[in-house]
């Protein structure tokens, strides 16, 4: 069993879905090429971090894994709309993993903001949700294509959409994870967000640093009088398993 499948949306298909295009510096630059721009070097990090990532095309057939992860860009006949999303089934953690993504999406500085959880059918009930089996699933449409400030952005920051992945799923490993922010900062959409105040919090803050709320709604609000992280940092995953963490917001 894999640990991590990631599927890259459309690929490979020349009719049918064949996903969604933009401009980028005056060329058109099609949805496929940009979720294999992200998801061939995704893989090769997570492998070289000891994460056994693989790749798969649209249809190909899909191995069992811990976690499914599909590769997308959004699109509309309106270049006004814009914003980064995520579906998931209503299975295990599957919420709690797409929500820890979006907050080191924006950790890296997206500009756009989020669309509703699961707010289309689409996003709702991915036809790739049924053909895997996995613990936890779940798609990001990291923007709108068709929205010129998303498609430069997202096309010119590559190796920061790639580090939301690999942050993301080391994190939710437990493997090589990155510090957490600063409390109380100023997210990239002018958002200040307040720290928790009480002993179990104080308590990780001297293992992880301050906690900002954007981590504390996605990592959860610890257990009080439960140890924080009895042998260390372990993920958030066996963090969830072992019953240390509830998630809250």
């Amino acid at each position: 069993m894999h640990d991590v499948v990631i599927h890259l949306g459309h690929c490979n298909r020349t009719r049918g879905a064949t996903g969604t295009s933009g401009i980028y510096q005056g060329e058109r630059r099609s949805e496929q090429a940009f979720v294999k721009a992200v998801g061939y070097p995704l893989a090769e990090e997570l492998q070289r971090l000891g994460i056994d990532g693989v790749t798969k095309l649209a249809d190909e057939s899909l191995p069992r894994c811990e976690v499914f992860v599909a590769l997308h860009q959004d699109g509309s006949t309106s270049s006004s709309a814009r914003g980064a999303s995520v579906g998931y089934p209503s299975i295990g953690q599957s919420a709690t993993l797409a929500n820890l993504w979006k907050a080191n999406y924006a950790l890296q500085g997206w500009p756009s903001g989020f669309r509703g959880d699961n707010y289309t059918k689409a996003l709702r009930n991915y036809y790739g949700f049924r053909r895997v089996h996995a613990d936890e699933k779940f798609l990001v449409e990291h923007g709108f294509a068709t929205n010129a400030t998303d498609q430069a952005w997202m096309w010119g920051n590559l190796d920061k959409v790639i580090r939301s992945h690999v942050d993301t799923l080391t994190q939710w490993f437990g493997v090589n994870p990155t510090p957490l922010p600063p409390a109380s900062q100023e997210n990239n959409m002018g958002v200040r967000y307040e720290v928790f105040d009480d002993p179990i919090a104080k308590k990780a803050w001297a293992m992880w640093g301050p906690i900002d709320k954007p981590y504390v709604d996605v990592y959860s609000k610890y257990v009080a009088g439960g140890e924080i992280v009895p042998k260390g940092w372990y993920g958030v995953r066996d963090a969830v398993a072992a019953g240390t963490m509830i998630q809250v917001g």
